[in-house]
């Protein structure tokens, strides 16, 4: 699975590049009508919400059975307005995998990069936390020194980064991305239980609906 974190790393960075102040290119992907607030991965075993003032980039959506990813970046920049208008510039990656032996690890995360480039690392409510500085591993515009995180949801292995400035780079960016894996847990948790739901009290045929 090692692999599979260091191709992700590779293809974030590819997606990524332009997105952040400095880029080579800022184009915008979304107009205002389809900036959106949430989405879901892995065909909605997993839930996505947003922080406050950031939405998800649509265009790159990947939405697998056992494979997904999402950018998510500032509402001003995907509605066309100059980034840093409404929020601080940060782009957010969120990369979800089934593992095929069902033993969804986050260590797997932390093999996938190297010992040098790691800086610190935490674990809180099993959510592993990671400094990290690498040049190689940031979008262009964005601080080599950033944070990346792991956790495992509904039996599926979620890895997120945040990438900006230095600011982004510090604490701020970390608490943004502790945010983010609070909602993608709150929003996966309520989808678990919705299919459960609607699995014991299936909704009524439109004839059922009419006649009873």
């Amino acid at each position: 699975m090692t692999h599979f974190y260091r191709a992700v790393s590779i293809t974030a960075v590819v997606l990524l590049a332009g997105c952040l102040p400095g880029g080579r290119s800022q184009t915008q992907t979304q107009p205002a009508a389809t900036a959106v607030r949430s989405a879901e991965l892995l065909q909605g075993r997993i839930g996505i919400e947003t922080p406050a003032g950031y939405c998800v980039d649509t265009s790159s959506l990947r939405n697998h059975p056992r494979a997904g990813f999402v950018l998510i970046a500032g509402c001003d920049g995907l509605m066309g307005l100059p980034a840093g208008t409404l929020v601080k510039p940060a782009i957010l990656t969120v990369s979800a995998l089934v593992p095929r032996d069902g033993g969804a690890d986050v260590q797997d995360m932390l093999r996938a990069l190297e010992p040098e480039d790691v800086l610190s690392q935490s674990a809180q409510d099993g959510l592993l936390l990671v400094e990290v500085s690498s040049p190689d591993l940031v979008p262009d515009g964005g601080a080599p020194h950033h944070w990346r995180a792991a956790m495992v949801q509904n039996e599926a292995l979620l890895t997120l980064a945040v990438y900006g400035d230095q600011s982004i780079g510090s604490r701020r960016g970390k608490a943004l991305l502790i945010e983010t894996a609070t909602k993608i847990r709150a929003a996966s948790a309520n989808r678990v239980k919705k299919a459960a739901q609607n699995a014991k009290n299936p909704p009524k045929s439109l004839f059922q609906r009419i006649f009873n």
